[in-house]
């Protein structure tokens, strides 16, 4: 069997693409991509790492991603148990021996023939008997359904301030005069208005070369594999709805709306978050 970097370089070479179109479509530097297509994987720190540079790579060349990276596993000599990672899905095969054949009883489509027989025959006589009038003619009443008037919304009413009494204003001589020694009101700790149609705006700082992934607006793509940034590389989305996926939180900084989201970055499992 091809080793995993043999089954890459043949495929890149069979699509005639160039190291540098693969590195600037999959954000993974061309030294990374000429050490993956030799087999050498010591420079990617960590199985995880070599995994997802696998995945990120095959898919781009079209190769099953999941075969790529099972194949991989097996190239270390992992095991089935420790074949999964951030929620690979993995192919059921159905079992072929608890599917039945449905097959019907000579006894039961006789039923089945006897039954319709019988309809037949009652319908035919009903037919004759509405002729005759000794049967009621069936009638249908179709009902138009009245429109539907959106009803004037209420005038917006004055709010009220809770809490606050108003204060009295002196009048000399038709010039309005505050009065003195008044005390000003300051209202603090107020939660903030988050609309569900805002936009809202995230950021990925990566202060090492770290893979992440991130879904806006629930728009995902089947071919997106993540990107790779770089030590100090850093990548803006915006939208109403993120979901992120982080391989090491450690090695970014992820702010939301320009605050940095507590406790994040805590850890080096991955990690996935969303927001807000």
């Amino acid at each position: 069997m091809e080793s995993i970097g043999t089954l890459l370089k043949n495929q890149r070479e069979a699509r005639k693409l160039s190291l540098e179109e693969a590195s600037k479509a999959t954000k993974i530097r061309v030294e990374r991509l000429e050490e993956m297509e030799k087999d050498n994987f010591t420079n990617i720190p960590g199985v995880g790492y070599q995994r997802e540079f696998v995945r990120t790579y095959a898919k781009y060349l079209r190769l099953d991603p999941h075969k790529m990276v099972r194949d991989f596993n097996r190239q270390l000599g992992l095991t089935e148990n420790e074949f999964s990672f951030m929620g690979e899905e993995a192919v059921i095969a159905p079992d072929m021996h608890t599917v039945r054949a449905v097959k019907f009883k000579p006894v039961s489509l006789g039923i089945l023939v006897a039954v319709f027989s019988l309809l037949c025959v009652g319908g035919y006589y009903y037919v004759k008997l509405v002729r005759i009038g000794m049967a009621p003619r069936p009638t249908l009443t179709l009902s138009r359904p009245e429109p539907v008037r959106n009803p004037v919304p209420p005038a917006p009413q004055p709010v009220k301030p809770v809490g606050v009494k108003p204060v009295p204003v002196a009048v000399t001589n038709a010039v309005v005069v505050p009065p003195t020694n008044v005390a000003a009101v300051v209202l603090t700790n107020l939660p903030p208005t988050v609309s569900s149609n805002a936009t809202h705006v995230l950021k990925i700082r990566a202060n090492d070369e770290c893979w992440v992934r991130v879904v806006v607006d629930g728009i995902e793509d089947e071919n997106d594999a993540g990107t790779v940034l770089e030590a100090g590389e850093e990548k803006t989305w915006q939208g109403v709805l993120f979901r992120a996926k982080v391989f090491n939180p450690s090695l970014v900084t992820l702010t939301f709306n320009g605050r940095e989201v507590p406790g994040f970055n805590d850890g080096a499992e991955p990690k996935e978050v969303t927001l807000p």
